[in-house]
């Protein structure tokens, strides 16, 4: 665990901690839950130490440079910070705005992502041109027949790990299977999954809000 420093940006009764600390007044801060995955000595001379920490989000860099310092009994801070991973996005795969703007414009198109490409949700639904002009118009769709095998399999099983984890739900925090063993299925059927919408040819338009009883919800759309 954790305790976030008091310049940051979380909040403790509806004020930001930094503007606690800007008007010099300092406030308990509940420790944090976070992952520490490795970390790994890189250099060190009597002055500095150089580390390559993996770590979970919400994870302070700067509190925990502080934290080491005083595990070896003295004191220590933060130099310098360089983000080197963020999921699956790395640094060392990356280009310099300034090159890519160096490059001539046709070129340029081989180094950009696609726009889904940070979005972690791997179930999608296809929907007709007609669909997608009506989501884009922020129209709910049904598309109970659209939902094949597999869909409902993951929807199923999004909601079930939504239930259990304790999270506020329609259907409170009960096991899916109880929930149905107490005939109220109606209420599982209506809770939202989130997915990918994709056009007929095959590109990304956006994110929707599709539940079991085939309601469609846009939530984040683009323009093409």
């Amino acid at each position: 665990q954790q305790i976030p420093p008091m310049y940051s940006a979380l909040k403790k009764d509806g004020k930001k901690l930094y503007e606690y600390a800007r008007a010099g007044i300092e406030v308990d801060r509940p420790p944090r839950d976070i992952v520490l995955k490795a970390i790994e000595l890189k250099a060190i001379d009597e002055q500095q130490i150089q580390l390559t920490v993996t770590c979970s989000k919400g994870t302070y860099v700067r509190v925990l440079a502080e934290d080491i310092a005083k595990t070896m009994a003295t004191l220590g801070h933060l130099t310098a910070l360089r983000r080197l991973q963020v999921g699956d996005f790395k640094i060392d795969e990356t280009i310099a705005l300034a090159d890519l703007e160096a490059l001539p414009l046709e070129q340029r198109q081989t180094h950009l992502l696609p726009v889904d490409t940070c979005i972690d949700i791997n179930a999608e639904l296809t929907l007709s041109s007609e669909q997608c002009e009506r989501v884009q118009m922020g129209q709910r769709l049904n598309v109970i027949d659209q939902l094949t095998d597999d869909l409902r399999s993951y929807i199923t099983a999004a909601i079930d790990q939504h239930l259990t984890t304790g999270n506020k739900s329609a259907a409170g925090h009960q096991d899916i299977e109880d929930i149905k063993d107490d005939n109220e299925q109606q209420l599982v059927h209506e809770i939202p999954v989130d997915i990918r919408l994709i056009n007929e040819q095959g590109a990304f338009i956006g994110l929707g809000a599709v539940s079991l009883n085939g309601r469609l919800q846009p939530k984040k759309l683009i323009q093409l």
